[in-house]
């Protein structure tokens, strides 16, 4: 599952409650549906430790369905 975050090459714009993520189609395939939802979540990167991951979740803050369930489409 891709994972795009505020970072450089994807302009990230926020306005009211609405989040918008422009990510050139030819990053997904070229594909125009498909499901998605918002999470914001407290993440580490881990560069000592080989038994955990390089990039880790250890707190999630909210999810924007309630329940992960991918509710949201691109328009």
């Amino acid at each position: 599952m891709p994972m795009y975050m505020d970072s450089p090459g994807y302009p990230v714009t926020a306005k009211s409650n609405t989040i918008k993520v422009a990510v050139p189609d030819y990053r997904i395939n070229n594909r125009t549906t498909f499901n998605y939802d918002g999470v914001t979540a407290f993440m580490k990167v881990n560069t000592s430790l080989n038994d955990k991951p390089m990039l880790g979740v250890y707190e999630v803050f909210s999810v924007a369905s309630g329940d992960l369930s991918l509710p949201y489409a691109v328009k």
